[in-house]
């Protein structure tokens, strides 16, 4: 029995982890963001998933859909399934592959272990200004999306790596802000890195399948919640 309760005191340590680096990530994209909407009004969202591509833990820092953060992970993955590197950085803003009204991205970062694929985090934020007829995305006069937004299909950021000029360069040319929404990117960047160093930090402290069991550990303790009306949502 003592057993058992180290075990589980130790489970809910690890995932308190997991739940500060979303946290510390959120903090750090507040100061380093240049765009204000993002700085001061928290439009983003931070994630850790698992290589199964279910939520290990969500934050929402503002009025951001974590439900379209997980969503959109999943369409790029599913785009990249046979073709994920270490050093990959994937980035999507599709608003028909688990996007919203709006003009979000979604970055993400595999992260490896011994080859394998483990947990990663995913950012969700609001760009500044991607193209569309009106500065800002909001277009109340739009009858098709076009007239929000550019659409961004799954597309490498990063590979192996290594910076996609090509990639960068149409990003931020489809925008009427190119400096505030490369800084931007450049800040998601950043925080996913770090976000990355600390599971791979967590790993190595712990062991990658202590980790993972804590993680599922949760995920099934959080379903039996759910399904028993254990946990109340409020609207």
């Amino acid at each position: 029995m003592a057993k058992a309760t180290a075990d589980r005191i130790e489970q809910q340590t690890i995932y308190g982890e997991i739940a500060a680096l979303n946290r510390h990530a959120g903090d750090r994209l507040r100061r380093a963001f240049r765009s204000s909407d993002k700085a001061e009004n928290r439009m983003f969202a931070a994630a850790v998933l698992t290589a199964r591509l279910e939520l290990a833990h969500q934050i929402r820092f503002g009025n951001a859909p974590l439900c379209a953060l997980r969503a959109s992970v999943r369409r790029a993955f599913g785009v990249f399934a046979r073709d994920i590197a270490e050093g990959d950085v994937i980035v999507t803003a599709d608003p028909y592959a688990g996007g919203t009204a709006g003009q979000a991205l979604t970055m993400a970062i595999p992260v490896f272990v011994n080859g394998q694929l483990t947990l990663f985090p995913a950012i969700r934020a609001q760009l500044a200004d991607s193209e569309g007829e009106l500065a800002g995305g909001f277009n109340p006069a739009a009858y098709e999306w076009w007239q929000e937004r550019v659409r961004m299909t799954p597309v490498k950021l990063f590979a192996g790596g290594k910076l996609q000029p090509n990639v960068f360069r149409f990003l931020t040319a489809s925008s009427r802000t190119p400096d505030w929404l490369g800084a931007d990117l450049e800040a998601m960047h950043s925080c996913c890195r770090e976000a990355q160093r600390s599971i791979l930090n967590l790993i190595r402290q712990y062991g990658q399948e202590k980790v993972l069991q804590a993680v599922d550990g949760m995920i099934r303790n959080t379903e039996q919640a759910c399904r028993s009306g254990d946990i109340k949502v409020k609207y």
